[in-house]
């Protein structure tokens, strides 16, 4: 997958349903920028509104496609670079870890 990854500019997102969008995940660390429909987890996990589009329709994909494409270099890049630091702050081992131990401390309360 890593392969794969380094060698695309872009990965979309059409999920018509996505609560943890782990490809889009894997491919913000590989900084790849990721752009994907307005639903369930994956606005959480893109962080831009600007790289959402609604709905599966053709039409708004493509636009959303072309709008970027009028985008200069500096600007992609700086939006690669924030998924990218963004993925490895929401889902780090750490992350993992404190997470894990707060549902814990949760059930332990209850």
């Amino acid at each position: 997958m890593i392969s794969f990854y380094d060698s695309i500019d872009m990965l979309i997102i059409p999920s018509r349903a996505d609560p943890l969008p782990t490809v889009a995940i894997e491919a913000m660390a590989r900084k790849v920028l990721v752009i994907g429909n307005n639903i369930d987890g994956i606005p959480e996990l893109v962080g831009d509104k600007d790289l959402l589009f609604n709905g599966l329709d053709a039409e708004n994909v493509l636009r959303k496609i072309q709008q970027i494409s009028r985008w200069n270099s500096q600007e992609i890049e700086a939006r690669v670079q924030r998924q990218s630091k963004r993925a490895k702050q929401l889902f780090s081992s750490y992350e993992k870890v404190r997470y894990i131990n707060n549902e814990f401390e949760k059930c332990l309360s209850e």
